[in-house]
């Protein structure tokens, strides 16, 4: 199953529905966490649901009975992550920045210098208001990641490793570390289809990435701040 792909077909004209002779141009194409089905937009706004094959067409409302609403409404059901749902505990695979959880989690990676820069934008903008999840795609980016992990104070090390690219002294790292947290982000990132970094998760349960990530965490600072910096004292 792919959970966070969205493919836009922009201007590409296809038949219509139970016509031969006149194209209807697709506006989106979106991969859903159903086996073998997607969701079309065609250019006047209405919704197919067609099977991967091109065979059969759904016409009607399709319900997600999980969040309890149509399809067409709001974001794709692709973008969505819920994590908790799916027996991801964010404890165990994340980094709180401060002293408490926050419902605003970041996905990055060492290899990626957006991810370095996202990370340093959300720390000032969010303050402490952030959990981190660390993904790597070699050998020296899960060393990385290792140090970070293994080190007494994490949110420091975050910072030195990801913003200074300077790895913890020996000190600095707990005797006998567990890197099993590390291996479940991993594990959190195949099951749903995470391969664009950074992605920011937002309090919705919707994943942002590239620059919706940079407005998403914009956008939550502003309303943090209008609300009176608001916090949370449990997991999302």
């Amino acid at each position: 199953m792919k959970w966070l792909i969205v493919v836009l077909a922009l201007g590409i004209s296809v038949p219509a529905i139970g016509q031969n002779s006149q194209g209807s141009a697709w506006l989106g194409v979106e991969e859903l966490p159903i086996e073998g089905m997607i969701k079309i937009v065609q250019e006047d706004g209405s919704l197919i649901y067609l099977s991967s094959n091109r065979r059969f067409a759904f016409v009607g409302t399709m319900y997600d009975l999980w969040r309890g609403e149509a399809l067409e409404l709001g974001v794709g059901i692709s973008q969505r992550i819920d994590l908790e749902r799916n027996g991801v505990s964010i404890r165990k695979i994340a980094i709180p920045v401060g002293d408490q959880w926050s419902t605003s989690t970041l996905f990055i990676a060492p290899e990626c210098q957006d991810c370095k820069d996202l990370l340093a934008a959300a720390l000032s903008l969010l303050d402490d208001d952030l959990n981190v999840v660390m993904l790597a795609s070699s050998a020296e980016g899960r060393l990385d990641n290792a140090a970070v992990w293994c080190a007494k104070d994490r949110a420091r090390a975050l910072r030195s490793v990801y913003l200074e690219d300077t790895r913890p002294e020996p000190d600095e790292l707990i005797g006998r570390c567990d890197r099993f947290g590390l291996m479940l982000a991993e594990e959190a990132a195949m099951l749903f289809g995470i391969a664009q970094l950074p992605l920011f998760l937002g309090e919705d349960g919707i994943g942002y990435v590239g620059a919706d990530a940079i407005r998403a965490v914009t956008e939550k600072a502003a309303s943090r701040q209008a609300r009176g910096d608001l916090r949370s004292t449990t997991p999302p």
